[in-house]
């Protein structure tokens, strides 16, 4: 450390800007979404073919960054620490008038590319300079807009230390994961014929008239078939098993005993062959007996991540749970005192949510959730089962607040307003409700009953547990339990609102809740200000719900 600061002629200790970093990231995040949402490759079709192909491949810029990223965490860990610390050696050296001035230059090199990207993607002209200039613009823009963010983070003298050492092996590792992931999409064809057999062999023992078509690879039964596409053969789920098995074994090295532990590796990817083929059979049988609907609606789009879950849950399980792959010392094998996991209660109910909302959208074809009433029962029974934790915390403890009370009407008037950007259309609004009439009185006033439980009761608990009791002390501590309820700091106080958002389908709206969710916990550093608030909130959503027959605002 000392070294680094050193060689960047900087003597005063380190400190870590991080509230002008998450605003950076917050604002790059925004400026990209930005990008994505307001253009749309098909509008390319007047440019000449190479143009297209760089601007259409610029996707895999994206990929290499992610993959480049998670090489460097992983695998140069230390060297990537000690290239963000040389970074906080000198951000905070350069005076406050030089960063207004880059941030300017960002902002200023946004539009530019904004405005650029706007005739790129045109159908009407290509702009003054022909189709070679205006690329040629566009990249120098975006070239522009990416070095004055990094100039904004911190000096651009200081990221030689990010780039010189850990990121170029780092990109080197992404380009051959890259590469090889494109070439291996050209192997899915004995792969998909491998999975045809074996999803065969399982159908004909239900249905006595199959459908089978080798050549265009349709499988199904007379009145449902499914073709196996490029993304049905399974080498997705094999990639992504094999990359999650992969960081596994070497995350968790000092614990496993190898070479015994690289067997996990071949029976995750088995495993998840075979979870994919297991998900055609299903899809096949939903929709030749039960629903076509459901079958190439939501299950088909869940179902492949809940078996990914699946698979990858069951390979921690084996390596941990058989001997034969962790080490004697890690097995629990010396009489230990039983584990203590003090985030269990914060975090459980709203995962078991998260896990119950996964499995009903993949049998749920509905404007609505009409399997919402499981949601309930499963997070209200973990909310239960954590009850006298909750109570020995003293997490749930404090007097009434009517401050909270009216931040919740706050967000709920801010709720209502941002409803149209949510871009629901007219005609889910009379699916909605020609669903829930559908139900018959007795089932329909259940599902509100359980709705509405859900929404004012179990949802704010599980959802403050998680973002305000658990996330923003985590977010400063990684001993969270030694942070004290409410204690504020800006990378937790953003974060935490933005994730919170992120979970909800109306991102904006979310966001903005959770911002006044901490303001609630913030103002006398108790939890249970944060409960009312999102009670409050979601208990006047509610209201409106019933009163004006909107049941698409509940989704």
């Amino acid at each position: 450390m000392d070294s680094l600061c050193a060689d960047l002629h900087v003597t005063k200790p380190p400190s870590l800007p991080v509230g002008r970093w998450a605003a950076l990231v917050v604002a790059l995040i925004l400026e990209v979404l930005a990008l994505t949402v307001s253009f749309d490759t098909a509008t390319l079709g007047r440019w000449n073919s190479r143009v297209v192909g760089v601007i259409d491949q610029s996707s895999v810029v994206g990929q290499i960054a992610i993959a480049a990223i998670s090489a460097m965490f992983i695998f140069q860990g230390q060297r990537w620490r000690d290239g963000v610390q040389s970074l906080c050696c000198i951000a905070d050296e350069r005076r406050s008038s030089s960063t207004a001035l880059i941030v300017l230059v960002h902002i200023l090199s946004f539009v530019t590319l904004y405005q650029l990207t706007s005739l790129v993607f045109s159908s009407e002209h290509s702009g003054p300079f022909g189709q070679r200039g205006l690329l040629l613009a566009w990249m120098l823009a975006a070239i522009a807009w990416l070095v004055s963010w990094c100039a904004a983070v911190s000096p651009l003298r200081a990221w030689r230390f990010i780039v010189a050492r850990p990121l170029m092996g780092a990109v080197g590792l992404a380009l051959v994961a890259v590469g090889i992931g494109r070439t291996a999409q050209s192997w899915w064809r004995p792969l998909a014929d491998a999975t045809l057999g074996a999803v065969s062999a399982i159908l004909s023992q239900f249905y006595d008239r199959l459908v089978l078509d080798r050549q265009a690879r349709v499988i199904g039964a007379e009145s449902f078939t499914v073709q196996i596409a490029p993304e049905c053969s399974g080498y997705e789920g094999i990639g992504l098993t094999a990359t999650f098995i992969a960081v596994f074994l070497w995350w968790f090295r000092r614990e496993l005993r190898f070479p015994h532990a690289l067997l996990i590796l071949p029976l995750g990817i088995a495993m998840s062959w075979w979870a994919n083929v297991l998900r055609i059979a299903a899809l096949v049988t939903i929709g030749a007996s039960f629903s076509q609907s459901v079958a190439v609606g939501s299950f088909h789009s869940q179902a492949g991540w809940l078996l990914f879950n699946a698979v990858a849950f069951g390979v921690v399980a084996l390596a941990w749970k058989v001997r034969f792959f962790r080490l004697p010392q890690a097995s629990g094998e010396a009489a230990e005192p039983p584990a203590r996991y003090p985030a269990a209660p914060l975090l459980m109910p709203l995962l078991a949510m998260v896990a119950a909302a996964m499995v009903c959208a993949a049998f749920n074809s509905q404007s609505l959730d009409l399997l919402y009433p499981l949601k309930v029962i499963v997070a209200g029974g973990t909310l239960c089962y954590f009850a006298a934790a909750y109570s020995r915390d003293r997490l749930l403890q404090g007097s009434f607040s009517w401050a909270a009370c009216w931040i919740g009407a706050l967000v709920f008037v801010t709720w209502i307003a941002l409803e149209p950007l949510a871009g629901v259309l007219p005609s889910q609004h009379v699916s909605a409700a020609a669903e829930l009439h559908g139900l018959g009185p007795a089932l329909a006033t259940a599902w509100i009953v359980f709705r509405a439980i859900g929404s004012v009761v179990v949802a704010p608990l599980a959802e403050e547990l998680a973002f305000r009791g658990y996330l923003t002390r985590r977010l400063i501590d990684e001993d969270f339990e030694s942070v004290p309820m409410g204690s504020f700091s800006w990378p937790s106080f953003i974060l935490s609102a933005v994730l919170f958002g992120g979970l909800h389908g109306r991102w904006m709206a979310g966001t903005l809740a959770g911002v006044a969710f901490g303001w609630a916990l913030y103002r006398r550093g108790r939890l249970i200000d944060a409960i009312v608030a999102h009670a409050t909130a979601n208990a006047l959503i509610t209201g409106y719900v019933i009163a004006t027959g909107d049941w698409t605002a509940w989704s």
